[in-house]
């Protein structure tokens, strides 16, 4: 599979609780995730921030995934369940190796949170 069809499976599966664990399952074992304010070293220490992340999450909107030089970027909105009931447009930047996530930096604006 390219990278971007395996960036479109990730995402698409943090929609549905029963298909995040095959989201997770397409990280790197030395996955490294950073976002304002938060580095994640491995893939244990992010799966385990996404089980309480995840309880605010609604669903996540693919917009585009395109794939780069070494890196696949994709640009989605994040809807976000009560008591938040807001949305936000975030890229990640992603390097992947032998169909495996190795790492990824979420961007956004930061300030859009401070409004949450």
């Amino acid at each position: 599979m390219k990278d971007d069809g395996v960036i479109t499976n990730y995402l698409l599966g943090f929609n549905h609780e029963e298909t995040m664990v095959e989201s997770f399952g397409l990280l790197d074992d030395t996955y490294e995730f950073s976002s304002p304010g938060v580095y994640l070293g491995s893939k244990r220490d992010f799966i385990h921030w996404m089980s309480v992340a995840s309880k605010l999450l609604y669903r996540l909107e693919l917009l585009e995934v395109v794939e780069g030089k070494g890196l696949t970027v994709a640009l989605y909105v994040v809807m976000f369940e009560h008591p938040l009931y807001k949305s936000m447009l975030v890229t990640e930047w992603f390097v992947l190796a032998d169909g495996k996530i190795m790492s990824s930096r979420l961007l956004y604006d930061r300030s859009t949170m401070d409004r949450f």
